[in-house]
């Protein structure tokens, strides 16, 4: 059957200011989760030590939970606060809760939307990717910024069983 697919966005730089205005809020900190990241980099020399300790933390002591959410939800994540308190969370609150932490200690870093896993793209029909949609993602990751010497890099918080430094 054909398919008609319909954006509402001009163009992806259009998409990108949507997103961010609906995610950037998420992003915010506690008392709580201060003192915690803190603790995670009280002795850390360097940024990607920092980085490291914040990464391990959420991929180990935050539970994935890879639910089917419905509505708003289904893209937009919960509150940093609500992800950290209540410890579990799907890709997209992992990498908020990532991004959250690491702002506390001066690293920036971003929500990465992307189409993750290859057993998807292979049962995926054809797409005109040109055209800006919410559906050509199914996992979100976490760019930080390059500083200085150190590089930028891609976290994803859900990969549990994959060490520092690599990306799925």
């Amino acid at each position: 059957m054909p398919r008609i697919a319909v954006s509402s966005f001009k163009d992806w730089n259009d998409f990108a200011r949507w997103y961010w205005a609906l995610v950037k809020h998420q992003h915010e900190s506690n008392k709580e989760m201060k003192t915690l990241v803190d603790k995670l980099t009280k002795d850390a020399k360097t940024d990607a030590e920092k980085i490291r300790r914040v990464y391990e933390y959420v991929v180990t002591d935050i539970r994935y939970n890879a639910s089917w959410e419905f509505g708003i939800h289904g893209f937009k994540p919960y509150n940093a606060t609500s992800i950290f308190a209540r410890k579990f969370g799907d890709c997209k609150d992992k990498s908020t809760l990532i991004n959250t932490m690491l702002r506390h200690v001066g690293i920036k870093s971003y929500p990465v939307l992307i189409f993750g896993a290859q057993w998807a793209s292979e049962n995926r029909g054809k797409e005109d990717i040109s055209l800006p949609l919410i559906s050509h993602f199914n996992h979100c990751i976490s760019y930080v910024m390059p500083d200085g010497k150190r590089p930028g890099m891609f976290l994803d918080g859900t990969a549990q069983y994959h060490p520092y430094g690599t990306l799925p």
